[in-house]
């Protein structure tokens, strides 16, 4: 809210005007009331002539008026509150000089302002001066074709003034006779037709004397009080160029124009001849009479001046009234006050007369401070004598605090808890009004309408000893508010005593412990001040002189996500209301979201202060307050491990325990807290108890979604996270949601078993390999399996290990293209194979494994058990035999043998083809042989190659005969 002041001042020949008016205005000055007129054009003799000119053509900017200038600051957004206060400033200023002499002059048509007026009337006599002319001359010429002429002349004036005039209230008539005299020269230059003449003309005016004589008779005391006076003022010189322009009539020659091109003055000399008075001597100081009538109209009770506080008027215009009454038989009085922060003291306002016993002045001066006022009663003779009188506070200020709501988010459906705490320099009457709204401030009684109220003092704190005492528990954070005195302290203690040193004014005060600085406040937390966190700051309000009571409501229908602001209506003695008001609390009967989940199960529960660890049992609601989600795969809200948003399935470290989180979120009240458990079960607490991860910080900004549990010792096997989110609700208690993660991380600190290599295939075409192998993993199972080629069991030298992706499947295996292997040269199979934890078991092959492309030698095959002997025949029927000899392979050697025998060369079917080390050289089967039938032993021989290859060879045949032969 502004007040503004708009000055306009006109120059119209000579005479100037003034005018001003007053408007109030709210915001940029975009938006007043009507204006109302201080004064209209008051006009003012500047002393100065000024010639007919036109008008100058000046800028459209130059022209505006300041509310139109204003307004086109806006229209380009260029109007920001820096700009604003320029031109503040400047029309203050401007509209300061303009009005200073007319304020001074008009002061006392104000009923507010100091002095008050005097109703006087006066009149001027009129006397026709006598002009004496002593020469006129004038010379005609021609300057080529133009008629010019010259005049010159001198003369003299005498004349007489007369004024009387006539106060009422001082008492007082005067006369005034003021005889004068001037001489005066004068030439003049001019083009000089028959009917026209037009030129310039120089006028001197010399020793312009006069001789005011002022006779004043003062009748309001008696004996009546007389005084003459008489002054000389003298001008020595006064000169003026002039232009004019006349016509010759029949008759007479009269001038159409006449204007002041130039003028000039010595200043004048003014000197007092004499001055006389004639007075009675009064040599006794005024009388100061009681400032109280009885009942029979006499003044009585103390005698002094009174001085109080005028009630009911805007905050922002205070005003006092003073009253001191004094008499003086013989002499005239006068009346003079002075105000100061000190008794006698004139530093606030110097000696100002009153005009009267008793003055209403509309005056800001310092609050929270004792104001001292000394009034003067000063008579005609010079004598006088002063009162003293003064205020404990002088209050300019609106009735300041703030509603405290206990609770900024409250779960209880039919509750609110609030307290008022209110500071104020004038006493507060005794009712108030408090509401219940949905806005802030005076019109916030949309839920509960307005309804009496009493505040109590607020009390010291009994527990704590020394000067904090006097104040409330330190809250973080510095009061954003003009500080009244800045100090160095090394305690809170000190800084407290600094504040109550320094009177009632201070009511609050901020402490910075890291550089010791002690701000004081004549403010609290409310709606002209507010709290921020800075550095180690801590803020301390004062107890005992303010109020502080507390507010509660019940049997409330409140609504989920509805802000309720409790609002009070204070007033003081003065008649200034205040508005207290909060924050507000907000309603949220909803528990927590998680981030994006799969719910697989999902139960709601009132488990009141059992919801949780944490939870804040104040008047706890004993509606369902709980919500238990077991989340499903795909889940994105809760994760194993301390990587963020990545869920950990398998871990060898088995001595901590990590998980983190992401995406719970209360639209309402916000995220308060967080506990979180590991069991070896969903939802259990059998490992890690439900606890606070952030119980050891200080502020919300240092959370990082995760938990992280120590010292505990892991048997290997899977374990469930559990993650609980509370909502920002303390009345009532918080609204709990409770994550439990379906998938476990699984410990495991034993390596993978390997049972070794189960079958190996090679395709020499393709150069390609592939090698079966038992392995398994029961927790972590097989992450990947690689491998290589040895010169023996135990290193990869031939080939270095290769990685495979692991295969869920009953016989896994290993495919390597492009194998490398040389022919002809032995290599180990090297497999290793790796679990989810990094942990891996290395094995080989039986043998080694070695490429060869060509087949073994085939060798002889004989018949019979005769080393070296080729059996023709044979008598027994139940036993064959064979041997053979000279098979052999130069790059491989032999692996095995395979021999059948058959009634027919290379069939089986006397005995089975089976197999043969590569070191049997004879075999003997039991058969049932027929008698005269040709029996064929047939010997395959195999390589050691990777992709064996065998050579055959059949015998030629033995017979078994039943008869023995001669």
């Amino acid at each position: 809210m502004k007040i503004s002041i708009i000055g306009n001042a006109k120059l119209v020949g000579s005479e100037m005007s003034f005018s001003a008016e007053i408007k109030l205005c709210t915001g940029l000055f975009a938006t007043c009331l009507p204006p109302i007129d201080l004064f209209h054009e008051i006009k003012f003799m500047t002393g100065h002539c000024m010639h007919k000119r036109s008008p100058s053509q000046e800028s459209a900017i130059h022209q505006m008026s300041i509310p139109a200038f204003l307004g086109q600051l806006g229209e380009y957004n260029i109007l920001d509150k820096k700009t604003t206060k320029v031109l503040e400033d400047v029309r203050e200023t401007v509209v300061k000089e303009l009005m200073k002499d007319a304020i001074e002059t008009l002061g006392d048509l104000v009923s507010e302002f100091k002095d008050k007026m005097d109703f006087c009337v006066s009149a001027n006599i009129p006397v026709p001066p006598f002009d004496l002319t002593f020469f006129d001359m004038r010379y005609y010429f021609m300057v080529g074709p133009v008629p010019l002429s010259l005049g010159f002349g001198a003369g003299g004036s005498v004349g007489m003034g007369v004024k009387v005039g006539l106060c009422v209230l001082s008492m007082t008539t005067q006369l005034t006779l003021t005889p004068w005299i001037g001489g005066k020269v004068w030439g003049d230059v001019a083009v000089d037709i028959f009917i026209a003449r037009g030129g310039v003309r120089l006028i001197g005016y010399l020793m312009e004397t006069k001789f005011p004589m002022l006779t004043e008779l003062v009748f309001s005391k008696h004996p009546i009080d007389v005084g003459a006076k008489m002054d000389l003022v003298l001008t020595p010189l006064r000169l003026k160029l002039k232009a004019f322009a006349e016509l010759n009539l029949i008759f007479k020659r009269v001038t159409v124009y006449e204007g002041c091109l130039w003028q000039y003055a010595v200043p004048k000399i003014v000197k007092n001849i004499f001055h006389k008075k004639k007075q009675k001597d009064d040599p006794s100081p005024p009388n100061i009479m009681p400032a109280t009538e009885n009942e029979r109209r006499k003044r009585s009770g103390t005698r002094g001046c009174i001085v109080k506080q005028i009630p009911n008027r805007p905050y922002y215009d205070p005003a006092f009234s003073i009253e001191m009454h004094a008499q003086d038989d013989t002499s005239e009085i006068k009346l003079f006050y002075a105000i100061g922060t000190h008794r006698g003291g004139t530093n606030l306002h110097d000696w100002t007369q009153m005009g009267g016993s008793s003055l209403m002045v509309p005056e800001r001066l310092p609050g929270g401070v004792p104001i001292y006022w000394s009034v003067k009663a000063k008579n005609s003779q010079g004598q006088e004598v002063i009162s003293q009188c003064s205020l404990d506070t002088y209050d300019s200020t609106l009735p300041d605090g703030r509603v405290e709501h206990s609770f900024k988010f409250s779960s209880h459906p039919n509750k609110l808890i609030a307290s008022v705490v209110a500071f104020e320099d004038s006493p507060l009457v005794e009712t108030h009004y408090k509401a219940i709204g949905f806005s802030p401030g005076q019109y916030g009684s949309q839920f509960v309408d307005w309804q009496e109220l009493n505040l109590d003092h607020s009390a010291t704190r009994i527990e704590t000893t020394g000067s904090l005492k006097y104040f409330t528990v330190p809250r973080e954070g510095k009061l954003v508010a003009w500080i009244l005195s800045s100090q160095k302290t090394s305690t809170p203690e000190m800084c407290a005593q600094k504040c109550i040193a320094y009177g009632s004014n201070c009511v609050s005060f901020d402490f910075e412990h890291h550089s010791e600085t002690c701000d004081l406040h004549d403010v609290i937390e409310g709606a002209n001040a507010y709290l921020r966190i800075s550095g180690t700051y801590s803020n301390y309000e004062r107890l005992g002189s303010g109020y502080h009571t507390p507010l509660e409501y019940a049997n409330l229908s409140l609504t989920h996500g509805t802000t309720y602001f409790v609002n009070t209506r204070v007033r003081n003695v003065l008649g200034y209301d205040a508005y207290l008001i909060g924050e507000g609390t907000m309603v949220d009967f909803t528990t927590p979201e998680p981030g994006p989940i799969n719910i697989a199960s999902e139960t709601y529960r009132a488990d009141k202060c059992e919801a949780a660890i944490t939870q804040r049992c104040t008047d706890v609601t004993w509606k369902i307050n709980h919500r238990i989600i077991v989340d499903g795969p795909g889940s994105g809200t809760v994760f194993n491990g301390h990587e963020p948003l990545y869920d950990e399935l398998y871990t060898l470290t088995n001595h901590y325990i990590a998980a983190n989180w992401k995406g719970f979120h209360d639209n309402e009240s916000g995220i308060w807290g967080y506990t979180w458990a590991v069991g070896t079960t969903v939802c259990g607490t059998d490992i890690v108890s439900y606890r606070d991860p952030y119980a050891h910080l200080s502020s919300k900004k240092f959370w990082t979604d995760s938990g992280f549990q120590k010292g505990i010792h892991l048997p290997d096997g899977p374990y469930y996270v559990t993650v609980q989110a509370l909502n920002g609700a303390e009345l009532g208690g918080s609204l709990v949601t409770t994550v439990c993660h379906s998938t476990p991380f699984i410990v495991d600190t034993s390596p993978p078993v390997f049972g070794g290599v189960t079958d190996i295939i090679y395709d020499e075409d393709f150069d390609l390999i592939a090698i079966y192998y038992d392995a398994n993993d029961d927790l972590s199972n097989i992450s990947h399996a690689e491998f290589g080629l040895g010169k023996t069991k135990y290193d990869v030298q031939l080939k270095a290990y290769s990685l495979h992706a692991s295969m869920d499947r009953d016989d896994p295996f290993v495919a390597v293209e492009d194998l490398g292997l040389q022919e002809g040269i032995p290599a180990w199979i090297r497999i290793r194979v790796t679990n989810n934890v990094d942990l891996f078991t290395s094995g080989h092959g039986d043998e080694p494994i070695l490429i060869d492309k060509s087949p073994p030698n085939p060798g002889t095959v004989l018949d019979g058990k005769r080393l070296q002997s080729d059996r023709q025949y044979q008598s027994d029927n139940k036993t064959i035999c064979a041997q053979w000899v000279d098979f052999f392979d130069p790059e491989s050697g032999i692996d095995r043998y395979v021999w059948g025998v058959g009634t027919s060369v290379g069939s089986e079917n006397v005995v089975k083809f089976h197999n043969l080390t590569r070191y049997d050289k004879s075999s003997c089967a039991q058969a049932l042989l027929s008698h005269n039938t040709m029996y064929y032993s047939t010997v395959f021989a195999y390589n050691n190659a990777l992709n064996s290859k065998s050579a055959n060879n059949t015998s030629d045949g033995g017979n078994y005969c039943l008869f023995t032969i001669l």
